[in-house]
C-alpha cells in the first residue's frame, strides 16, 4: 500500500485556516476504485491539519496508521483524524449513493490568549502528545449535539456570508463534547520527544519547498545530513514506500487542486513533472483515471 503526505491544503474560508468540501456520487458512477473494486474516497495520506468527516450516505471502512486494520463506519458516523495521522478509506459498493462532508483546519484556530485549555489542546494535538479517538458513532450519547456543532462550523465557512462567531462557537463546543465523552487520550510516552516525528517534518518541509524542482534522493539526503543509503532506509521505515514514489504522490496531490483552475500542461510544469505526458501517465497510475476525467469527476461538468 502506498502512503503519501497531503500538503495541498487550501483554506476555503477567506480569513480562517479552514477548508471544507462535500463529495457525493452514485455508486455505479464512482470513477475512483482500487484493485479490489472498492469505491475509494481517499488513498492513504497524512497532513498537518485536523480533519472531521461526516458520512451522510453509505457505509465503508477507514484505515488509520501503517497497519492493515480497518475501522468500519456507518451512515451518520463522524470520523476524526488527528494531525499527521496516515489515513484512507473507501465506501462499500452495495450502496446506491455515497456522500460525505469534510472539514480540514489548522489546530491553530484553537489558540486564543484567553483560553489556556484550548491552547494546550492545540499544542498537544500538533506535537502528538494527545490523540482524539477516531470514531464517534451515530448511536452514541451526545451524537446529535456533536453533529450540530459540526454543521455549525461547516455552514459558518461554506455559506456566502462567513460567520466567525458561528464557527468558533461550533469549534469549541465540538472539542468540549469530545473531551467530556472521554475521547481524548494521552499518547503513551508523550513526555519523550519523538525523533520519528522530527524526521517526518524535516522531509515534508523539504518536499514542500522544492517539489516544483528536479529532486534527487541524494539532494534531500545531503540536506538532512544523511548518507543516501541511510536516508532511504529511514524513509522506507517511516513512509512505507520509496522516496521517489512518495514524491510523485506528493506532486499528484498538489496537481489535483490545480487541475480545477489550470490546464494539464501548466499543472505538470507547476508540480515538477518533466513533461505533460509523464504527468498524465503518473496521474493515471496513482489515481486510476486521467487528469481530464478527474477534473470532470470533481467539478461535475
Amino acid at each position: 500500500m502506498n502512503y503519501r503526505y497531503d500538503n495541498h491544503f487550501n483554506a476555503s474560508c477567506n480569513h480562517l485556516p479552514v477548508a471544507y468540501y462535500r463529495q457525493r456520487s452514485r455508486a455505479d458512477k464512482y470513477l475512483i476504485k482500487d484493485t479490489f473494486g472498492h469505491l475509494t474516497f481517499a488513498s492513504p495520506h497524512n497532513h498537518a491539519e485536523f480533519e472531521i468527516i461526516l458520512f451522510t450516505k453509505g457505509s465503508g471502512k477507514v484505515t488509520i496508521g501503517f497497519t492493515d486494520k480497518e475501522l468500519a463506519f456507518e451512515e451518520g458516523d463522524l470520523i476524526l483524524i488527528n494531525p499527521f495521522e496516515f489515513h484512507g478509506g473507501y465506501y462499500d459498493a452495495d450502496h446506491p449513493e455515497c456522500s460525505h462532508q469534510c472539514l480540514d483546519f489548522s489546530v491553530s484556530v484553537l489558540e486564543h490568549p484567553l483560553t489556556t485549555m484550548a491552547k494546550n489542546l492545540a499544542n498537544s494535538l500538533l506535537n502528538q502528545s494527545i490523540r482524539c479517538e477516531h470514531l464517534f458513532s451515530h448511536k452514541e450519547e451526545r451524537y446529535e449535539e456533536l453533529k450540530q456543532a459540526f454543521f455549525d462550523m461547516y455552514h459558518a465557512v461554506s455559506d456566502d456570508a462567513e460567520d466567525d462567531l458561528l464557527f468558533f462557537g461550533g469549534l469549541f463546543r465540538f472539542f468540549s463534547i469530545v473531551n467530556s465523552c472521554g475521547k481524548i487520550h494521552t499518547t503513551p510516552n508523550s513526555s519523550v520527544k519523538d525523533p520519528n516525528l522530527d524526521f517526518i517534518k524535516q522531509v515534508l518541509n523539504y518536499m514542500e519547498q522544492h517539489y516544483t524542482e528536479t529532486i534527487y534522493t541524494r539532494d534531500i539526503a545531503k540536506e538532512l545530513a544523511y548518507n543516501k543509503e541511510h536516508f532511504c532506509r529511514l524513509f522506507k521505515s517511516h513512509f512505507a514506500t520509496s522516496f521517489t514514489t512518495y514524491l510523485t504522490q506528493f506532486r499528484i496531490e498538489k496537481a489535483k487542486s490545480l487541475l480545477l483552475q489550470e490546464s494539464s500542461t501548466k499543472v505538470a510544469e507547476l508540480c515538477g513533472f518533466s513533461s505533460q505526458s509523464n504527468f498524465a501517465k503518473s496521474f493515471r497510475a496513482h489515481v486510476g483515471i486521467t487528469p481530464a476525467k478527474y477534473r470532470k469527476f470533481v467539478t461535475g461538468d
